[in-house]
């Protein structure tokens, strides 16, 4: 979706939603953004206006489906921010396309994902697994749904499929054998109470790009963004110029001041 098409823009800067979610998480980012970026939201498939398409339950699909969809508007320079599994997405997506000869973004923008598990990696838990209330009680935690819908049974109760397979999608995905590293510049994103991706989990993306911007933490959990979109889509901004090689520091939302202090600056910086 493009609320706010910019034709021959400077650059396409795709928005990639977390798990149970669409483009409304990214709702008012459009106008935060530079005029002369082309800003796209990006829906899988079962939500929004693709909701009568059934959701996909492999991320190697979604993200052949995607490549398809994106491909007429990879033309002009693009970038990828992913939250949650729109991360992991973002991730596996720039790997498919690097290893097809695809067009690459330039800059990954990688929110609130500890990361892609390997054979190697230690077992977690998976939501996916969870039965019906206690997945809802997990979901309400990480507050990622509106309290309201969490409440109402019949609501949740429609929400709830939508969820789990998007959990499913996300936390069964294991890479094929080979190396697990961004050829693009990629920054780390994430809230500094967040349980399952702060700050110290969000460095371990430095192994995973040949290029690491550092870690930029905001007040707030999970959804820090949500109450600190501006100075999110601030960093944004700085970040892709940075490594698109344009000066950074030109775009700031005038909206709301840039985020200061301990908050604002990064766990780790290149």
């Amino acid at each position: 979706m493009r609320t706010r098409p910019v034709e021959a823009p400077e650059l396409r800067v795709f928005l990639l939603h977390h798990a149970g979610g669409s483009h409304t998480a990214f709702r008012g980012w459009s106008r935060r953004f530079p005029a002369q970026w082309d800003v796209c939201l990006v829906n899988a498939p079962g939500r929004g206006p693709v909701a009568w398409t059934p959701a996909l339950l492999e991320l190697d699909k979604l993200v052949d489906h995607l490549l398809d969809e994106m491909s007429p508007w990879t033309d002009r320079p693009f970038a990828l921010f992913g939250h949650s599994m729109g991360a992991l997405v973002g991730f596996a997506l720039t790997l498919r396309a690097h290893a097809a000869g695809r067009p690459l973004p330039f800059w990954l923008g990688l929110s609130a994902h500890p990361g892609p598990r390997t054979a190697e990696a230690p077992a977690t838990s998976h939501l996916h697994r969870l039965g019906p209330e206690r997945l809802r009680t997990a979901v309400a935690q990480m507050g990622g749904v509106p309290a309201d819908v969490i409440a109402d049974n019949r609501v949740w109760s429609q929400v709830e499929p939508l969820m789990r397979s998007d959990l499913v999608l996300s936390e069964t995905w294991r890479p094929m054998p080979g190396p697990l590293v961004s050829p693009v510049p990629v920054s780390a994103f994430c809230g500094l109470d967040d349980p399952i991706a702060g700050p110290a989990v969000m460095t371990g993306w430095s192994e995973h790009t040949e290029r690491f911007l550092g870690v930029r933490a905001f007040p707030g959990g999970h959804f820090y963004f949500r109450s600190s979109s501006a100075a999110v889509v601030g960093q944004i901004v700085d970040d892709a110029r940075r490594a698109l090689g344009t000066p950074a520091g030109r775009h700031r939302p005038e909206m709301s001041p840039p985020a200061t202090g301990p908050s604002a600056q990064s766990a780790q910086s290149e």
